[in-house]
């Protein structure tokens, strides 16, 4: 540790204030336009810019009141969550917020407290509620180095802070522009002739035709899921299948939510008994879907896995009959567009967890453009948005990543700032 560094309790940082709740029989005190600070809006950014509840200036007068700035740290339920103050307000009594004295950064101390919350988790007493006292939490010691270089750290932090904020925003944007196009292309589709989307039914009525699933153009089939595509179930595997080193086996907990396959922690499979289980293997760009549990519907397709793998109970693997007749691509939005994802919800069986299967989906109806250059030309337009979607969750993973690393070597002093 560098020789100018202090160590400091959290109670030396500056005033710590337990918030309160302003009783929410009075009318008066609640919608109002100062905010009222609970750990359900604290969302991971570094400031707190919008709250559920906001209260009155009477509702204000009721607690003590935060300053713009406050380091608000949660020490009742979920320990650790964290953000800074955007404006002045008051907190509910689950969080402690510390008014950072002038001769410390702010921002610095809101880095540090978050980099070391899993001490704070780590000392609450693992109860139904964990809980960490306005005392307790004053006496955590940390080192802290002069304020110019807790200036500078927090600078450094801030500016990858920001990128990524700027990349979570892009990701943001695409998921937008892809679920509007998804509506586009499953109520207008696509001019295979001018390659754009079809003037709406309100616009051009002569275009489209009534059907069950509504007005879709002229050209479309409305057909249920079992007439198009093949609905292929797992292997039932027991754990004496398994081994340490072999095949990797896809499950539930393998298919992303981003629409991938992650083959992380996956069980195996011993590489010699691959024959035994050809008729389950998985390859590139085949589409699959949880078909029990709390995902149920979860669905992604096979990309960049270039090795074996087979193909577990419960999970569905999907193909076109006839791919002359429906692209694959195009198959793999239709089962994750919302009003197939709508139908297998209504369809989840009663009991511990839902489950669904080839007579579910003899029921379930989709619309399927008759021409497959359509399908192909709709499926490369959403497509291209994924691509990009995955490029900035690609980047979002390595600033996550290196800002992780920052705060190790800069708040722990591994590596000297200079100023």
């Amino acid at each position: 540790m560098k020789d100018s560094w202090e160590k400091k309790k959290v109670s030396d940082f500056g005033d710590i204030i337990t918030g309160s709740t302003p009783s929410t029989k009075n009318i008066n005190f609640w919608d109002g336009e100062y905010p009222f600070y609970s750990p359900a809006d604290f969302n991971g950014k570094v400031y707190c810019i919008q709250t559920e509840r906001t209260i009155t200036e009477l509702g204000l007068r009721t607690g003590r009141i935060l300053p713009k700035n406050s380091v608000m740290f949660t020490c009742i339920g979920s320990i650790g969550k964290m953000a800074i103050s955007n404006s002045i307000g008051i907190s509910n009594q689950q969080i402690n917020a510390i008014i950072v004295n002038d001769c410390l950064d702010f921002k610095y101390i809101y880095y540090l407290l978050f980099h070391y919350k899993d001490r704070f988790k780590n000392f609450a007493p693992m109860t139904t509620i964990q809980i960490i006292n306005k005392t307790e939490f004053g006496q955590f010691k940390f080192n802290l180095p002069p304020l110019p270089q807790q200036r500078k750290i927090a600078e450094i932090l801030s500016t990858v802070d920001a990128v990524l904020e700027k990349t979570e925003a892009a990701i943001a944007k695409y998921q937008q522009l892809k679920q509007g196009l998804m509506h586009d292309v499953f109520t207008r589709g696509i001019d295979v002739h001018t390659e754009q989307l079809r003037p709406k039914q309100t616009e051009a009525p002569e275009l489209y035709k009534q059907s069950a699933l509504g007005w879709i153009p002229k050209e479309w089939e409305v057909e249920t899921v079992d007439s198009v595509a093949f609905l292929r179930h797992g292997y039932q595997f027991r754990d004496y299948d398994f081994v340490k080193e072999g095949i990797d086996v896809v499950k539930i907990g393998q298919i992303g939510k981003k629409g991938n396959v992650n083959l992380e922690n996956s069980s195996k499979i011993a590489s010699s008994r691959l024959d035994e289980f050809n008729p389950i293997q998985l390859f590139e760009g085949d589409i699959l879907m949880a078909l029990t549990g709390a995902t149920l519907g979860k669905t992604a397709i096979i990309r960049g896995i270039d090795k074996p793998m087979l193909q577990n109970y419960r999970v569905g693997y999907f193909t076109p009959r006839d791919e002359n007749k429906l692209n694959k691509l195009f198959l793999y939005y239709l089962l994750i567009g919302d009003s197939v994802q709508n139908e297998i919800l209504g369809f989840v069986n009663t009991g511990a967890q839902g489950n669904i299967g080839k007579a579910d989906f003899e029921k379930i109806k989709v619309i399927v453009p008759s021409s497959i250059q359509e399908q192909k030309l709709s499926s490369l337009k959403l497509q291209s948005i994924d691509q990009k979607i995955h490029t900035e969750q690609q980047a979002l993973a390595k600033y996550k990543q290196l800002k992780a690393g920052l705060m190790q070597d800069l708040l722990t002093g591994r590596v000297e700032v200079r100023v």
